[in-house]
C-alpha cells in the first residue's frame, strides 16, 4: 500500500515535468491507481484512474489499444 501511494505520488510529480506529456506516463499512473484501489476498495483511486487513462488517450492521435482497454477495465 505504502509503495502504490508513493507510486502515485511520484506520478504527481512527473505530470508537471516533460514526461507530463507522454501518454505511456498516464497510463502507467493509471494502473497503479487501479492497484491502489483493489487494495483498498476506495472508488476514488478507480475515478482517479479514469482521468489517467482519459488523458494518455487525449494526448496522442495514435492511441496505444492497451490504453483502451485500461481505460474500459476501469470503466467496468
Amino acid at each position: 500500500l505504502q509503495s502504490l501511494s508513493e507510486a502515485s505520488s511520484a506520478f504527481s510529480v512527473a505530470s508537471k515535468c516533460d514526461v507530463g506529456r507522454f501518454g505511456y506516463m498516464w497510463n502507467d499512473w493509471g494502473i497503479a491507481l487501479l492497484n491502489l484501489a483493489d487494495i483498498t476498495r476506495e472508488k476514488k483511486h478507480v475515478q482517479d484512474a479514469i482521468e489517467k487513462f482519459e488523458q494518455a488517450i487525449l494526448l496522442h492521435e495514435r492511441v496505444n489499444p492497451v490504453w483502451l482497454i485500461n481505460y474500459g477495465s476501469a470503466l467496468d
